[in-house]
């Protein structure tokens, strides 16, 4: 926990609206159970601070050892019917999904539906007056705009998780922060983590995995200048960007990448909100390396990892060509992964999702937490 959380955001967080409950879709098990220990760690701490008798214990419904474990009915041919086996009433649920697991072997529509479903079940038949969906990656959300006939996705995603009952949608480092302005029907909110501060503290704490000394940072394309120059201002380092070139006949497609920025002889920090395929990193890593980089470090908040994106990755390790990839935890990639393929590195976010879900619980504003720890000087 920040000592900015503990000092200053506890103390004036408000009551609980209602009891809070963390609830799992079928992925999303692991990350919220983390997210679940870290609020019953929080909730007698505020109770210290505030002098309020908030219920303190687990606060996470469906436990994988538990009886009552709901089902998540995967029929033949694809559908899928949750069924939540007790009543949710007077409960706060945050119903926790990770829509891009790929090791349950279904696909990000797949677990979409399963988090749309699960929280209309949660809100008509289980009777929770707040229901809330936390999806760090939020499906979709590169479809931002109306280009030619196409469908404005995000946009029509956000809407219909607003219709099937959810009060708030939690993600992390959207693509487009426009998003947060789209109208929603019945009112529902969008609330946008940051992982700046996650990736941080892991590289101030991991000097010998990332060494920035002698860094510069380079964003991989124009939508990733905003992000990544305020890593730069934040190191106090010099930035660069990518300007690509995309042939948008296919999809992922980048014809030519120029670089704006000196690298000879330094290393190079490159942040992006998510990685797919991995192309446009590896076209950066290779590119800075004909211009005279060193070590190439790379932060990714959503590492989506599609396809052969990981070999891609190893080989480009193996060859060094990077040094290191941090990836958070807001999609599991199996067991062991990061030992299985060094070129990763795991940065915990459960924490920090845990410290916001408390705020939502407890109608507090997120926006002092997310502009403090844009700030150089938290502990």
């Amino acid at each position: 926990m920040s000592k900015f959380f503990e000092e200053v955001m506890l103390p004036e967080c408000h009551a609980a609206r209602r009891q809070i409950g963390i609830f799992s879709c079928g992925a999303g098990m692991r990350l919220a159970t983390k997210i679940a220990d870290r609020i019953k760690e929080i909730q007698p701490l505020y109770n210290k601070l505030t002098g309020r008798d908030e219920p303190v214990g687990d606060v996470l419904i469906n436990r994988p050892d538990e009886d009552k474990k709901p089902e998540e009915q995967w029929f033949a041919n694809g559908e899928v019917c949750p069924n939540i086996k007790e009543s949710l009433r007077n409960r706060d649920v945050f119903i926790i999904q990770d829509t891009a697991n790929t090791t349950t072997g279904r696909s990000v529509n797949d677990h979409l539906l399963a988090l749309i479903l699960t929280v209309n079940a949660a809100k008509q038949g289980a009777y929770a007056p707040y229901v809330n969906a936390v999806s760090l990656y939020l499906p979709y959300e590169r479809q931002d705009k109306i280009q030619g006939r196409q469908s404005y996705s995000a946009a029509l995603i956000l809407k219909i998780m607003d219709l099937a009952g959810a009060d708030n949608f939690v993600t992390l480092d959207i693509h487009n922060e426009a998003l947060m302005g789209v109208p929603n029907p019945k009112g529902m909110r969008l609330e946008n983590m940051i992982a700046s501060k996650s990736l941080i503290d892991y590289i101030d704490l991991h000097p010998d995995v990332v060494d920035i000394s002698n860094a510069v940072v380079i964003a991989p394309d124009t939508g990733a200048v905003g992000r990544n120059k305020f890593y730069a201002n934040f190191f106090e380092k010099r930035f660069g960007f990518f300007y690509k070139v995309r042939d948008y006949s296919e999809a992922n497609l980048v014809k030519r990448m120029d670089l704006l920025g000196e690298v000879k002889g330094k290393d190079v920090l490159v942040f992006d909100d998510m990685a797919d395929t991995c192309g446009t990193l590896l076209k950066c890593a290779r590119i800075l390396k004909d211009r005279g980089a060193k070590r190439i470090n790379v932060g990714v908040s959503n590492a989506l990892l599609s396809g052969s994106a990981t070999d891609s990755m190893m080989k480009a390790y193996e060859q060094e060509l990077l040094s290191r990839c941090l990836i958070t935890n807001s999609i599991f990639h199996g067991d062991n992964f990061c030992q299985q393929y060094p070129v990763f590195s795991e940065v915990d976010v459960s924490n920090y999702t845990a410290e916001g879900i408390f705020c939502i619980n407890h109608e507090t504003s997120l926006s002092e937490m997310l502009s403090h720890y844009k700030k150089k000087d938290d502990d």
